[in-house]
Parts: C-alpha cells; structure tokens; sequence
C-alpha cells in the first residue's frame, strides 16, 4: 500500500513525503538448548509383564513457553511407545511380542536464554530426540521400565510490527534537499492459518507379505510434494506412507506370532489452508505434522488407515525496495526525521538436495545371528553446518535400528533388537548462490527412505535416501525514516497558541517538530486521550514555540 504524506510549506521549502505500510516480521532472537529428561514408566492395564525390551521411541511435543526474565521457559512432554517381548505362562506361545502406549509421559523443561524476548512476542519451539533409552532389566517391577530422553530444543522470537516506511522525500524546488536511500529487502507478511483434517483410505499389504492376524504398531510420515497458491487459500498436496508392524496369520505347526514389518503404498492428500490476502506470485511456507495414526484390519490382506494431521501455511511477499534512511536540507531550512529500528530475516536463497548414503551394519557379538530381517528405523542426525561460497554442507550421521528373527538352533525365532548409533556418516551439500561464511544457515534434513538388507548372517547393508533443505539468511538491522517534516528556525517570538486543523498524514510527532513544540504539550493541552488516534479534520490547539523534545 502506497501513500502520499502531506504537502507541507515552511519559508518557500515544501515537501512531498511518499510512504508504503508493512508488515514485517521482526527476528528478535534465536538459541538452541538440550535438556535430559528421566522417569519411570508404567504399562497401561490390561498389557502383560516385560520379559525383553524390544523397541523404545518417542515422540516429544512442546506444551508451553513463556518469557520470565529474558529467558524463553520451554515446558513439553515425551510421549513413550514400547515394543517388547512379554512374559508368557508355560505352554502358552513364546516371544508374544506387545506393543504399547504409555499413559503418562516425561514431563521436561529448560530455559533458552534470548535478550529482549517478551510475553506478547511470537514463539517458535520445537525439540527432537537426541538420545533415548529404555531399560525393564533394572527395575524389580516387570510393568515398568526406566526411561531416559535426551532433547534438543530450538527456539526463535519475533514480533510481528506494522510500520509506514518512507520510500521518498521530494521538495519543490528539488534541489533543497538531499535523500539518503537504502535497499531493503523483507517478506512482507500476508497471513498464516493452520487446517487440521483426517485422512482415511484401504491400503493392502505387498504381495510379499503375509496376511495380518493382529496389528501391534502403526506409524506414518507425511511429506509435501507441492505447495500452490490460490485467491486466499494455500493448496497443499502430499504422500502420506504408514508403516505397519503387525503378527502375520500362519498356519498350524508352523512358528506362531511371527512380527513382520511392512510400509505401505503411499495415500495422497490434498488439504486447504485459508489465508486472506494470499494470492498467486506469493511465497507460503508450509508445515505438516501428524497428530494422530491408528488402523484397523479389513481382511487379512487390507488395513483401513486413518491418519490426522495438521497443515500450517504462512504467506508472504518479498518485496524489494529504496527506503529513506536519511533527508538533509540544502539550504537554510531544517528537515527532522524520526526513525525506528527495523531488524528483519534477509532472506539470501534456498534449496533441497536428494542423496543417498549407504553403509554396512555388523551384528554385535552378544546377538544371535539373523534369519530373517522384520522392521527398521532410522534418523539422521545433524552434527554441523558449515557455510561456503554458494554452498551449504551439512555433515551429520544416521542411526538405524533393526527388529530380527534370530537364527537359533532351537528354531523358537525369537525376535531380537539392535541398535546401531551413528550407522552411516553423511555430507551433504546444498547449493544455495549466494551464501557465505557468516551467514545464518536454516537446514533440516528428512529421510525419505530406508531399505535393510542382508549380506550374510552377522552383516546388514543399508541404503538410505536423505532429503537436505538449506534456506540461508542474513540479520540486517538498519534504522529507516518513518516520518519526516520541514521545520521553521525559531524565531525569538514569545509561545503563542494556534489552532490548526489535523490533514491527511499528520502525526503528533509531525505537527510538534513543525511548530516547535512537543508531543506532551500538545496532548496536554487537548485533553487527547489516544495519541495515535488522530482524525482527520480535528481541530488542535498547538503552543507554538514552547520548545522541541529531543530528536
């Protein structure tokens, strides 16, 4: 939105300031903490006792923040799944493996240190593990396990401010003053909205696989292939894949309870988000975040999956301009301008790389060797960003476990669990023109991917497929002009009253350095309530010449 100030006269000089609104989000600051959290966990009822632990993951979630002191408070908890093997009664079938939710999670909190946040400011906070234990052998209750989590916790703050910036001052004749511009570039905010919506669709099992008696766990990811941008709304298109470790249905004299892993065909979804103002040519930023999963079986070769998520889109529009820093007179009048402090995100490019990393997994010494690989996970961990010119390397590991059958000679297949931290070392390189060192560099990475294999008894090979995003910014503070006004010397004369009649574009500000006043004097002496409420057409009593605040 462009405006045009008043035309004001003063001594011969006249002025023609032209201004844009925006609306800009403001950095406020950014850091990074890690915090450990520690419990006891309890089956829910109705679970029967550990005899082994199989498998322990979770998922943190971020319940509060708060600003007390200049320190963000960040309060979440740790939501725990455990996958074990339970204690079965004689002549009842061995190793039934159980999965199960805790009811009660680990509760943490830290403090991420930020200068100047404050409570009506807008926080960002996520964590995500960085290691994560869970052992039944040490407790002499066989329903709980004692937990252990490691988070890292990033936090930014900014506030959202809608300021009218000066783009240009013209006086008649134009050589009387002398503008100092600068480029700015900013994302002019437009709006953000989240959609929260569940998707539900049949998916049938690959061919390869067994028929499912029972499903112990489900899990998905969602992932965002295109985003598009409408009148008021953001379009958002993706795949959603679901992992399923269920107990195959075998036929009688065969092992019974065979744990078997399978990822599903992918379900596309399409989702909404409402945003007013939005329009194509804009930037959205887009997050997808799954909520809730759980399933049911159809038939033994067909699962209905039902997956809840929520989409958040913010859009903006990068903008590119000349803005006025500064307006010297070049004659005997004098220009006052008021300034503010504008710290914003200079956004220098962004870019996503796809890789794929591979590496070989020994099977400790303690194990039995594999017969038969069921499931895995993996994570990739980032351990460094490095800025060079034009590039952004991200060196990070990637940590796999992997459920088995064990090969034993009693042919019991017992379903064994191991861990492999730091699997595979990766770099990965992102191309973003542009960047360099002394940047900021935003980077996540997703896998897309993983496969298992085995290469013999005692040796599994990995191949996984790794998706990098980099966006590279830079903190630019620069101190715009927001209002600007011809000012008259001083004269000698005595204070006197006047009264004038409020135009288009004047401030308070503006009308006590043009008649040599201050703010205070004025609003003292009309009775104004709301400074920053002035209506066109008011008439004010201004005491001219009773001095100027500072500037």
């Amino acid at each position: 939105m462009f405006t045009c100030g008043q035309k004001g006269e003063i001594n011969g000089m006249s002025l023609r300031v032209d201004e844009r609104r925006l609306r800009v989000e403001q950095v406020i600051g950014e850091g990074t903490a890690s915090v450990t959290t520690e419990g006891i966990l309890e089956l829910p009822a109705g679970k029967p006792d550990i005899e082994r632990v199989l498998q322990f993951r979770i998922e943190p979630r971020v319940t509060e923040t708060v600003v007390e002191n200049g320190n963000v408070i960040v309060r979440g908890v740790v939501e725990g799944f455990l996958l074990y093997v339970a204690v079965a009664p004689p002549g009842a079938p061995q190793q039934p493996v159980h999965f199960a939710e805790f009811p009660t999670g680990l509760n943490f909190q830290t403090a991420v240190e930020i200068p100047g946040a404050a409570a009506d400011q807008g926080m960002l906070a996520f964590a995500q593990a960085a290691g994560v234990s869970a052992q039944a052998d040490v407790l002499p209750n066989p329903r709980q396990v004692q937990a252990t989590v490691t988070l890292s916790l990033f936090v930014k703050v900014t506030k959202e401010a809608q300021l009218n910036v000066i783009t240009n001052v013209t006086a008649i004749p134009p050589e009387q003053v002398r503008v100092v511009r600068e480029l700015l570039r900013v994302e002019q905010v437009i709006g953000e909205n989240k959609s929260r919506r569940t998707i539900e669709e049949s998916v049938t099992l690959p061919a390869q696989k067994p028929d499912v008696e029972r499903i112990l766990d489900i899990r998905a990811r969602s992932h965002i292939t295109s985003t598009r941008i409408e009148k008021d709304r953001v379009i958002v298109e993706g795949d959603i894949v679901a992992d399923i470790i269920y107990v195959a249905a075998v036929a009688p004299g065969l092992p019974q309870q065979p744990v078997h892993f399978a990822e599903m065909p992918p379900i596309h979804f399409t989702q909404v988000v409402d945003v007013a103002g939005a329009r194509s040519g804009m930037v959205a930023y887009t997050q997808v975040n799954v909520e809730l999963v759980n399933g049911d079986i159809e038939s033994p070769r067909s699962i209905r999956v039902r997956v809840t998520q929520s989409v958040s889109a913010k859009v903006v529009e990068p903008l590119q301009m000349d803005v006025v820093t500064d307006c010297i007179s070049e004659t005997g009048e004098k220009v006052e301008i008021r300034r503010e402090l504008l710290r914003v995100e200079d956004v220098v490019g962004e870019n996503t790389e796809k890789t794929v990393v591979s590496g070989r997994m020994n099977i400790p010494a303690t194990k039995p060797d594999v017969e038969q690989v069921l499931s895995w996970t993996s994570q990739f961990t980032e351990r460094n960003v490095e800025l060079r010119p034009g590039q952004v390397i991200i060196d990070g590991t990637v940590s796999i476990n992997v459920m088995y059958v064990g090969d034993v000679p009693d042919g019991s297949q017992p379903v064994h669990y191991v861990e492999f931290p730091d699997a595979i070392s990766a770099a990965i390189v992102v191309d973003v023109p542009g960047a360099g060192p002394g940047m900021k560099a935003h980077t996540y990475v997703n896998v897309l991917a993983t496969d298992v294999t085995m290469v013999d008894a005692d040796t599994l090979q990995a191949n996984v497929v790794l998706e990098a995003f980099a966006k590279v910014t830079t903190y630019r503070q620069m101190e715009v002009a927001v209002e600007c006004v011809a000012v008259s010397p001083p004269t000698g004369e005595p204070p006197s009253m006047l009264v004038v009649v409020v135009q288009p574009g004047d401030t308070l500000w503006k009308l006590s350095r043009k008649y040599g006043t201050t703010v205070d004097a004025i609003v003292r002496a009309n009775n104004i309530a709301d400074p920053n409420n002035l209506q066109v057409g008011m008439k004010l009593r201004i005491p001219v010449g009773t001095g100027t605040d500072p500037a």
